[in-house]
């Protein structure tokens, strides 16, 4: 017991809920600019980000990389901007990207990357890609995708943002002890889903990352010591739709980067988190089959735990 609690306690300090970072890339035949936007606080430990951070993302164009031609960072109070020019050895039809960003900063960052053609016959033609420790590369290419390819697209990005959203993970694990029974806890997800969805696509906007994290940590918080203090409390299925929200609020942010579709892009979304919950539902039937005769005990056991890394998380990015 002790040693789980440590561990999560541990886990939780360096365990970021929302880490990410946005790029422009803007092509002009064959010169381009690169503008990388991050929050102060990702990049702490890193002594020399001019260097850790554009060296490890990289563009090419027919099996050819880019060669940087100058590069600069700068930064205020919030955000850290660095930029950079870089020549091409022939105008940019398809533009490949590798973006480690992952390996200097936390294992599951995000950045979010826009390119756009500013020049010739695809002047104001754009596309956008995702980059984490999952999908290191991709292909941008300047011409307008099928229907399919972007409900695809965009559906497979979603199910993979649900299932590296840690705090939704936990808060849904937290929604698995709190359900009284089967039918109580469809009812549970249902109203998380609602509130999910209803924040992402109208919830407030230009929240601050950290905000979000620590918001998503607390509700993890807030529903555990609710079961454990009120286990037959009433009405749960408003807090856990009102809790939801703040979840939604994340994934909102990739909504407002500019997912091409964001019919397909909830759907996967949706998708995910429902098989993180189908998993969590086996887990505990193996818990439960392993040790017969004790699964409340284990309910409070996992309730505690929860506790106990949503409010560390919670504390822990209030102070950073």
């Amino acid at each position: 017991m002790r040693v789980g609690l440590a561990f999560l306690t541990a886990a939780s300090c360096y365990a970021h809920v929302v880490s990410m970072s946005s790029g422009e890339f803007k092509i002009d035949g064959a010169n381009a600019t690169y503008e990388l936007q991050i929050p102060v606080y990702e990049t702490q430990q890193l002594r020399d980000p001019e260097h850790a951070l554009l060296d490890n993302i990289h563009f090419s164009s027919a099996g050819t990389e880019a060669h940087i031609l100058t590069r600069s960072c700068t930064a205020d109070s919030a955000t850290l901007t660095c930029k950079a020019t870089y020549l091409f050895n022939a105008d940019v039809d398809r533009l490949n990207v590798a973006c480690k960003f992952h390996t200097v900063l936390v294992a599951n960052h995000v950045h979010m990357l826009h390119a756009t053609k500013v020049s010739g016959v695809d002047a104001g033609r754009s596309d956008q890609a995702f980059f984490d420790i999952s999908f290191q590369t991709a292909e941008l290419r300047f011409h307008p995708p099928s229907l399919s390819e972007l409900l695809t697209r965009d559906a497979m990005s979603g199910f993979w943002r649900a299932l590296s959203a840690l705090a939704s993970i936990l808060f849904l694990s937290s929604v698995l002890i709190a359900a009284k029974d089967r039918r109580n806890l469809m009812l549970l997800l249902a109203m998380f889903l609602v509130g999910e969805i209803a924040a992402s696509l109208y919830g407030p906007r230009q929240l601050s990352p950290r905000f979000l994290e620590a918001a998503a940590a607390l509700t993890v918080a807030y529903l555990a010591i609710e079961v454990l203090l009120l286990p037959n409390a009433g009405q749960r299925w408003l807090v856990v739709g009102l809790l939801g929200a703040f979840h939604g609020l994340y994934f909102g942010l990739f909504i407002d980067a500019g997912v091409s579709s964001k019919t397909g892009f909830l759907a996967g979304v949706v998708l995910g988190e429902l098989f993180a919950v189908a998993v969590l539902m086996g887990v505990r039937w193996a818990t439960a089959k392993g040790f017969p005769g004790v699964p409340w005990q284990w309910s409070r056991v996992a309730a505690s735990l929860l506790f106990l890394t949503g409010t560390s998380w919670f504390i822990i990015r209030m102070m950073s």
